[in-house]
């Protein structure tokens, strides 16, 4: 990986329960983390996701999390070929 593409990329660890909007991303990761949730700390995590990644941006879920049933099920569309990953439309 390049250099000038490794200085964009930013890890960090942040508590989708407790935590406010972060920034904004293009790529937001959560894998393995709402389905601990219950229903109300899952809707405020996805507010979290959903104000932190740009228009157009990408959400990548795990296996066992989902925005089904969730106020921002409308706001992504799944990525073709794809089952865990969504684009931010709205």
């Amino acid at each position: 990986m390049g250099s000038r593409l490794r200085s964009k990329i930013v890890f960090a660890q942040h508590n989708l329960a407790t935590d406010g909007s972060f920034n904004e991303f293009h790529l937001v990761v959560v894998r393995h983390a709402l389905a601990k949730y219950n229903r109300v700390l899952v809707y405020h995590a996805h507010q979290v996701v959903y104000e932190s990644l740009v228009r157009l941006g990408f959400l990548a879920l795990g296996a066992k999390e989902s925005l089904r049933f969730t106020p921002h099920q409308k706001a992504y569309d799944v990525v073709p070929q794809t089952l865990d990953f969504y684009r931010r439309i709205r």
